[in-house]
């Protein structure tokens, strides 16, 4: 992807995810759901799902169904012949939505943003045997760790008695390292890590209704980081000491595992996918209107 193309991406990502957010004003109730997916014992199609046979899923080397020959083009969802997916440059951005600023959330985030963006990327395609009804050990080919910068943050005042203190940056931002790989859920999946699970997106499309690629998010931090740049942020009043702080040494730091349909990848075309927060964001973040995650696929530009 060339630096033009790679700046409107990130901007227009960035931009997207923030949209409208602004200030720290009361916001109207809002109901917000907080999804909590579980590994069943068995992976199977949702309800409603089309069969296996007619969602266009082969095994490779299969010609699809009422089909005479197998040369459909290159990166359509009926040719999975090919051992990779098409290339992609996926910008993977979490937005915390808006919190209202009052008594109970002094100090804490008003707003934070951020986008990772990972170049060149290729999955491999399942094994000969596949099925297409469970969820496969893929491997993510390409560039897989991103050193990402916060696009956007702000914090809710402080009180005391009757006084109200602002909190200000008295550490970082800082860049942190997100890392981006494969995973293959299981009935053995740690609790710990279910709770880093999202749903999907309700389907609309047959091709987005087949077995899904797991992917999974994490953030860390550059190898050389001191222990004051492993704070990505930090923020404090004039008066009460520390606000909220993102990073630091044995502090939380945002996971995110998520389902992207196979063979909606192996197109090869431009997408997007929204998804709601992990049950872990909620419990760390709370119920903030708008929290969500933006998963955006642009075909790279390769030579």
């Amino acid at each position: 992807m060339d630096k033009k193309r790679f700046a409107l991406v990130i901007f227009s990502t960035a931009a997207w995810l923030i949209g409208s957010v602004s200030g720290c004003q009361p916001l109207p109730p809002a109901a917000v759901i907080t999804p909590t997916p579980t590994v069943p014992s068995s992976f199977v199609q949702p309800d409603g799902a089309l069969p296996a046979e007619d969602n266009g899923i082969t095994s490779p080397g299969q010609a699809p169904a009422n089909s005479s020959a197998p040369d459909s083009p290159p990166g359509s969802a009926q040719n999975t012949t090919s051992s990779l997916t098409p290339p992609y440059d996926i910008s993977i951005g979490f937005n915390m939505g808006t919190r209202s600023c009052n008594y109970d959330t002094a100090g804490n985030f008003s707003r934070l943003a951020w986008v990772s963006m990972f170049e060149n990327v290729r999955f491999t395609a399942p094994p000969p045997a596949w099925t297409g009804e469970t969820p496969f050990e893929s491997e993510l080919i390409g560039e897989d760790s991103s050193l990402s910068e916060l696009a956007d943050y702000a914090f809710c005042w402080t009180w005391e008695s009757d006084a109200v203190y602002d909190c200000f940056v008295t550490e970082g931002p800082n860049p942190f390292l997100a890392n981006l790989d494969v995973f293959l859920p299981s009935p053995e999946t740690e609790e710990w890590q279910q709770r880093w699970m999202t749903v999907a997106p309700l389907a609309t499309d047959p091709i987005d209704r087949a077995a899904d690629l797991y992917l999974i998010y994490e953030i860390s931090y550059p190898d050389e980081a001191s222990p004051e740049e492993q704070i990505i942020i930090r923020a404090g009043d004039e008066h009460l000491g520390d606000c909220d702080m993102l990073g630091g040494p044995n502090v939380w730091l945002p996971h995110l595992i998520f389902p992207i349909p196979w063979q909606r990848l192996m197109k090869g075309e431009e997408f997007i996918q929204d998804f709601v927060g992990s049950p872990e964001d909620y419990e760390v973040w709370g119920d903030v209107p708008g929290l969500k995650w933006t998963v955006h696929f642009v075909p790279s530009d390769t030579k």
